[in-house]
């Protein structure tokens, strides 16, 4: 498992074993398409226990660089696991560099979801997944409407 540290605050987000399995297996390689999918959790004082990343469901729409969801089978998707006690928290997906950044388009479109979202929680959180080998493989952030803040790994 991997902590990250949240700004500004003594709260932190632990990212199981289970999610980073999913994450290793899905590595994008040289050849491969962008994949992804959703990050659950439950709350644990101040931390935010990510136990469960998701894959991108049947009609994702999947290219080299490029990965867009299914919205409709993303939200049965959280009321189904919701139902099992776990919150919905982010995204995640695969890019093909070594260490991962993310695009304009990957910050504006957490950014959007969590504005249009109803959740009382202070942002989602974007997993962007790269070729190199964990921490430094992933990237972490925590988009709270305005700003995408990099998570750092304790």
């Amino acid at each position: 498992m991997l902590t990250y540290a949240i700004p500004g605050g003594c709260e932190s987000v632990l990212i199981g074993d289970s999610a980073l399995e999913v994450f290793n297996r899905c590595r994008q390689g040289s050849k491969a398409n962008e994949t992804g999918g959703q990050l659950f959790a439950v709350f644990d004082g101040g931390t935010t226990v990510i136990n469960c990343a998701t894959g991108p469901g049947a009609r994702a729409r999947r290219g080299f660089l490029w990965f867009i969801p299914n919205r409709l089978a993303e939200q049965a998707e959280i009321r189904r696991l919701h139902k099992l006690g776990m919150h919905y928290v982010g995204d995640w997906h695969t890019h093909p560099q070594a260490v991962p950044e993310p695009s304009i388009v990957d910050v504006e479109s957490i950014g959007d979801c969590f504005r249009r979202s109803t959740k009382a929680i202070g942002g989602f959180l974007l997993v962007v997944v790269g070729r190199e080998p964990f921490p430094l493989g992933l990237f972490v952030g925590l988009h709270d409407g305005t700003l995408l803040h990099r998570l750092e790994a304790k």
